[in-house]
């Protein structure tokens, strides 16, 4: 369900995703900068009913407030449409966003990616809302299972998996 876990339970097909990447190209915003281009944060909730996703205003703030703040207020085309490919199932959407979150992408999760990481989270997860209190170093010692001293995209997924749990019970 959309209130409990962003964005949908709903499992999209290859035609609806690409329905939404060519309805997000139709927007007036729409420029492209390289990929499949992108369109304007200003457009999100455009893109939410494009992608029939249910959505609250509260949320499209939200929405519109992390395009704006962590891609210069563009909502790639390929970005959202591949995120809709994991949509429906957690694990899938964790390693997407984890994934996203490793801007270097050196395969692992540093403190500033870290920091972005958990602003994305609450956003796309109230679940695991509880992250927002935990620091850098107490996230590197928990998530790091095989005690390298650094955190690894598939660790952080893992750690992400079993506070969500948590935050069900």
């Amino acid at each position: 369900m959309a209130e409990e876990y962003f964005p949908t339970d709903h499992e999209y097909t290859d035609a609806e995703i690409a329905a939404v990447g060519e309805g997000m190209k139709k927007l007036p915003t729409y420029i492209q900068d390289g990929g499949s281009g992108s369109v304007s944060s200003t457009q999100m909730e455009a893109i939410l009913i494009l992608a029939k996703i249910e959505h609250r205003p509260e949320q499209v703030a939200c929405y519109k407030y992390f395009w704006d703040r962590h891609n210069k207020g563009r909502i790639s085309v390929d970005g959202f449409t591949e995120g809709l490919r994991t949509a429906h199932k957690k694990e899938l959407m964790f390693n997407w966003l984890v994934n996203y979150a490793d801007k270097n992408e050196d395969g692992f999760i540093n403190a500033d990616e870290f920091a972005h990481l958990k602003e994305i989270m609450v956003l796309f997860n109230p679940r695991v809302a509880a992250m927002t209190g935990c620091s850098y170093e107490t996230f590197r010692v928990e998530a790091d299972s095989n005690r390298d001293g650094k955190v690894s995209v598939d660790e952080c997924v893992a750690w992400l998996e079993k506070i969500q749990k948590k935050g069900q019970k």
